[in-house]
């Protein structure tokens, strides 16, 4: 390489590399990346690399788009480390018009689609319980939250389920964000599938039954309707998606080392199979809401907790080399 002709444009710069290694840090040791550093970077990021490019180049783009909240990653097809600036110019140009669209659309941070998940059990038990007063004949040891829908405010309480599922699945693209890797996108997944449960039991009423409303059967039905069995269905994937989320979070708790809260979210799950399984028991119905209110606010303090633990994530420092600073001087002058 000494012969080459492009060796002292080498040499020339040769003196810059303490001062790259500074900045790069242990990122070029071959570790995989650190989650929390780059997980502070909210601003959309555009990662690259050419389809000529070494699989390594590949894997280490994936991962740091991976780890960037809102990183987006594309490949140059046919392109190698020296890449064609025409192929460039379309890339850059693709994600300057995606930028404009979601400024556009006022694309809200990682920590606001995170407040959605703070906001969405608080507003919903604020609203049904406040409603209580207004329906007559409404007995808490025997009518649940969704027989405020059939009641004298039931269009208010079929809004509130549709709101508490909107917000959720706003919230579930936070949490992808924030847990990142696949436990990211399963607990996304799981709280997208519960917001949509929400949604399915606030479009669709159950039937009046165990006398309430006013005229309504003593007990259950004889027959189920239609919408009273698609809001079965929507209960039904809500409680289980549920279920399924708090075990997932006690995983993540306990791998960022929160083993209290990992705990806490283990205890929630279980008091939903415990609940599921006395639903029919005389204390059955008080049990719900004992336990889907205390385990609500537990899901608004978890994503409490993930909003702040971002924002004490620590910024990404370099690493210090002895002679960086002399050797930056020098580039400068």
């Amino acid at each position: 390489m000494r012969l080459a002709p492009f060796w002292k444009h080498l040499t020339a710069v040769a003196h810059t590399l303490p001062a790259d290694i500074a900045v790069m840090g242990d990122t070029i040791e071959g570790r995989p990346l650190d989650r929390d550093p780059w997980a502070r970077i909210e601003v959309p990021v555009l990662v690259l690399d050419g389809g000529k490019s070494s699989k390594a180049t590949g894997l280490a783009a994936d991962q740091l788009a991976d780890r960037l909240p809102a990183g987006q990653r594309a490949t140059l097809p046919g392109q190698g480390h020296n890449v064609a600036m025409p192929a460039l110019e379309r890339a850059i140009r693709g994600f300057a018009g995606l930028l404009t669209l979601l400024k556009g659309m006022q694309m809200p941070t990682v920590s606001g689609r995170l407040l959605a998940g703070v906001v969405s059990p608080v507003l919903f038990l604020a609203v049904s319980y406040l409603q209580m007063p207004f329906n007559p004949g409404l007995d808490l040891t025997r009518h649940a939250f969704s027989y405020l829908s059939i009641g004298d405010t039931g269009p208010i309480q079929q809004t509130n389920f549709v709101v508490m599922g909107l917000l959720n699945i706003v919230a579930a693209t936070g949490l992808r964000q924030a847990v990142g890797g696949r436990l990211g996108t399963a607990t996304a997944i799981l709280l997208a599938l519960d917001g949509l449960g929400q949604i399915i039991a606030g479009l669709f009423t159950l039937d009046p039954s165990n006398g309430f409303p006013a005229g309504a059967p003593a007990g259950l039905p004889e027959t189920v309707s239609t919408h009273g069995n698609l809001h079965g269905v929507g209960f039904g994937l809500s409680m289980v998606s549920w279920l399924a989320l708090l075990l997932l979070l006690g995983r993540v708790h306990k791998d960022a080392g929160d083993r209290g809260w990992a705990r806490l979210s283990i205890l929630a799950a279980a008091a939903l199979l415990v609940t599921a399984a006395c639903l029919m028991l005389p204390f059955g119905t008080v049990l719900l809401y004992v336990v889907l209110s205390s385990t609500w606010l537990f899901m608004a303090a978890t994503f409490q907790h993930f909003r702040l633990r971002r924002q004490r994530s620590p910024r990404p420092r370099p690493r210090a080399v002895p002679g960086a600073g002399r050797a930056a001087g020098r580039g400068t002058r």
